[in-house]
This record gives structure tokens, sequence and C-alpha cells, in this order.
């Protein structure tokens, strides 16, 4: 049981067991399951074909690159009648805690359309680290499809951030690989630098700099994933010394680049 903690608002903290992460296969012929409650939450995404699942008010067809976020204490049935087996990477976890309404901070239905979506990603490296038995890197890993979860969710609630936040967001994305200094930043944002981060943090739960940090970071795994760039070039995409690049790749990831690149880099 791997744990973790994340904060989503003022009043709304987030303790959260990863419980299991596997790939499920269907089978060949058309099969029916169910119907079945739910005892944890569970996040299916489809790599392969296809399956109709039916909630109690609800059902949908879920498709290759799509996932499907199944509620705990619901109760669902599925059914796969495509010729091809559908295959998708299921993660199970339970909500620790007071009772909340999940469905106001969790989307249901997610769908892929970016070739590099993060929480794509994200998938693959945590049921890679969870069959290698490397639990705190998929705990890692786990904690950015969490936090993709809250961002997408976040895309269908209107006045999530103030419009000041998301401009700084905006600049930080695009400028992340140079490290914008906060004044930069507020500059852009026309704001007093004190009071920005004042209110980035109110909003987002970090500071700037630490989501410039797990911008960075992010972007770090991809690169040493799927280039052949050396840990020093990497550093020196994101303008750091291989040192630093080092000291705050093993704090946000839990384990060092040159490890990570040993368990990722084909």
């Amino acid at each position: 049981m791997l744990t973790t903690s994340l904060k989503i608002s003022d009043d709304i903290d987030l303790e959260i067991d990863l419980l299991h992460v596997m790939m499920a296969t269907s089978p060949k012929r058309k099969k029916v399951f169910g119907p079945l409650t739910m005892p944890y939450y569970m996040l299916s995404y489809v790599f392969q074909a296809e399956y109709h699942i039916y909630g109690e008010n609800w059902d949908d067809i879920i498709r290759e690159r799509e996932a499907v976020l199944l509620h705990q204490g619901e109760t669902i049935k599925t059914t796969y009648h495509h010729e091809q087996p559908a295959k998708a990477i299921q993660i199970v976890f339970r909500l620790i805690g007071k009772t909340i309404n999940s469905e106001s901070i969790f989307p249901r239905f997610i769908k892929l359309t970016d070739n590099r979506n993060i929480m794509e990603i994200s998938l693959k490296r945590c049921l890679h680290a969870y069959e290698s038995q490397h639990f705190d890197l998929a705990k890692e890993e786990f904690l950015t499809i969490i936090l993709e979860l809250l961002k997408i969710n976040a895309k269908h609630k209107i006045d999530k951030y103030s419009s000041h936040v998301q401009h700084a967001i905006e600049y930080i994305n695009k400028h992340f690989l140079g490290q914008p200094a906060r004044e930069t930043i507020a500059k852009f944002c026309q704001l007093n630098p004190m009071y920005l981060s004042t209110l980035f943090r109110k909003e987002t739960g970090q500071s700037m700099k630490e989501y410039i940090n797990r911008q960075r970071i992010l972007h770090a795994k991809e690169l040493i994933s799927d280039t052949d760039h050396t840990i020093s070039e990497i550093a020196d995409t994101l303008s750091m010394d291989i040192f630093s690049f080092s000291r705050l790749f093993k704090k946000l990831a839990g384990i060092s680049p040159s490890s990570y690149s040993k368990i990722y880099r084909l």
C-alpha cells in the first residue's frame, strides 16, 4: 500500500492509497461482466480495442486512448464485443479520511488526443515502475496522474483560477526551460511580484518556483525516456549544471536521473 497526500484547496486535503496497478486483457469472445459494486476507485485507460461500460445512470463506449474513472460504491457492468481483446492499464486506489464529493474533484471520462499526453506517459511509467517493484517511483507517477486528473477537471470549471494566475501558468508553461524569475512572470501579468506569489500559492497550493520545477522535471523525464540525450545534455537544456539538476530530479522524482534512465530508457 502506497500513500500520498495532496492539498486540493484550503478546506480539502486528499490522502490517497495506491493499491494496485496492472495491465488487464479482456477475453477474445463477447463477454459480459457484472454487475459489480466497486470496492475502490479505479482508473482504466484503454490501449487496444474498446469496451462498453454501464453505470447506474449512464453508459459509454471506452475506445483506444480514452479512460474512465469508476467511483467507489457505484455498480457497473462491462461488455466486451470486439474481435480483438481489449487491453487497459488499471490503477486501483482509495481516498482516506473524511468523505468528499469525489465527482466534484475528479472527471469521469478522459479523452487523450495529444500524441504525448503527460497522463498517458505517466500511466505507462506507473505500470512499469509498479511491476518492477520501484514503488516510490510508482507513487510519484501516480501523483502526476492525480494532478493531471485535477487539471482536466479544472478545465470544465469556471473560475478555477483567477485570470492573473491563469496568465502566470500560461507564461511558465511556455518559458520553464529558462527558469523564469518571479519578477519576469509578474511583469507579464502586470502585478506586484509579492502579490502574484501570494495569489499563486493560495489558488494552486504551491509556489511558482515549485510549479516551475515540476514542469522542468516532467520535461526531463520525457527526454530521458524518449531521447538519446545524456544527463549532462538534459541539464544543459534546462539551463542547469548537472549537480543542481541531479539534486532537483532526485528531490521531486525520488530517484536519481541515472537510475531513472536505467529503468525507462530502452
